[in-house]
């Protein structure tokens, strides 16, 4: 049996077959539009020029808002759910072109040896987009009921569109949850996915809701993968960040030893992941993404030469919100290490033991 590569974890290190690796990258795609919006083949294009500046990671949203809205006129070729002739979304129907694309850039990733992070839910899209211009947020979300033939998520009186009820337990919500990782798990698995489960998933002070939620989710990953994948957490948690992570590790979740990594988003030089607030900074990945960080220094090429190199120093993954060739190349001069497969399997491969 040939050996199949795989990453890791080793404290706050992330391995791949068993060594340290940085890794830091831009957004794939082409001009102004990435995969995230676009999804469009051929991919080659998208990952050479990541290839071509040593960047080893892209980050892909599966459910953005902005592929949802305007709801009257949206491409529904970019969405992963399937619309019904009256115009609604059905929350159970997966857009199979979708998917088929989705595993055709992960492949092309994997040709060229680089890691996608899979964000499989969106909470910018839950909240109230305070705004009466499209793209709106929850106002043309597919979870919002007035969006849907599955009537299970209600609009909030709070003015907070889908939040909190999102991360509640209820149980008919919770199986339409649980049919959407399993089928995006099951569909792009492989050596060179990771896992994020929500970008920014902060709703006030629901602490203990969002990371009772968030467990629930990690259990459901592992129960497609074995531990085989790597799972990341966003605490983007306002000025608490780390909150949600410290409180998970308080509470004694089952699942908490079964994720892997932390997202934070803003500047990196703003964070320390050797500060003692973290209680969790010797157990998991760090990863900074410039996701709410300067505009436009973001992308530029001297932000992100100093950014990530201040990751690297403290054994960071960099992430950078940014598009630009000018931001890859300041991830390139930072050096970060090249993924050398040793045997590329396909989609739905199996991996030798778990992380």
């Amino acid at each position: 049996m040939p050996f199949i590569q795989r990453f890791s974890r080793s404290g706050r290190d992330i391995l791949f077959n068993g060594k340290v690796v940085k890794m830091a990258g831009i957004y794939a795609g082409v001009g102004d539009k990435t995969t995230t919006d676009t999804l469009d083949a051929p991919f080659d294009d998208d990952m050479s020029r990541l290839k071509q500046n040593e960047n080893n990671l892209h980050r892909h949203i599966l459910i953005p808002y902005w592929n949802y809205s305007p709801r009257e006129s949206v491409q529904t070729r970019n969405c992963c759910f399937v619309r019904t002739a009256d115009g609604r979304w059905d929350l159970r129907s997966y857009n199979a072109d979708y998917f088929r694309r989705l595993k055709m850039m992960i492949d092309t990733a994997a040709n060229y040896n680089i890691a996608v992070q899979v964000v499989l839910f969106d909470r910018t899209g839950l909240d109230a987009s305070g705004s009466t211009t499209p793209p709106l947020r929850w106002e043309h979300s597919p979870w919002n009921d007035a969006n849907n033939v599955n009537t299970v998520l209600r609009d909030t009186v709070g003015g907070h569109g889908g939040l909190p009820e999102f991360y509640a337990p209820d149980p008919e919500l919770r199986r339409i949850q649980e049919l959407f990782i399993r089928h995006v798990v099951s569909q792009t698995r492989s050596w060179n996915v990771f896992y994020e489960i929500m970008v920014e998933p902060m709703w006030g002070d629901s602490s203990d809701v969002r990371v009772r939620w968030a467990d629930w989710v990690v259990g459901v990953i592992r129960s497609v993968t074995n531990g085989t994948n790597l799972v990341f957490y966003n605490d983007h948690t306002g000025g608490a960040r780390g909150a949600d992570v410290n409180r998970w590790k308080q509470l004694a979740l089952p699942n908490y030893n079964n994720f892997h990594g932390v997202i934070f988003h803003g500047t990196p030089t703003d964070y320390n992941p050797n500060n003692t607030a973290y209680a969790f900074r010797d157990e998991k990945i760090f990863q900074v993404s410039t996701d709410a960080g300067p505009s436009p220094a973001r992308d530029t090429y001297p932000s992100n030469l100093a950014w990530c190199r201040h990751a690297f120093a403290n054994r960071v993954m960099y992430q950078a919100h940014a598009k630009t060739l000018d931001a890859a190349r300041g991830i390139r001069d930072n050096q970060p290490t090249p993924i050398e497969p040793v045997f590329i399997g396909p989609i739905n491969s199996s991996v030798e033991a778990t992380v």
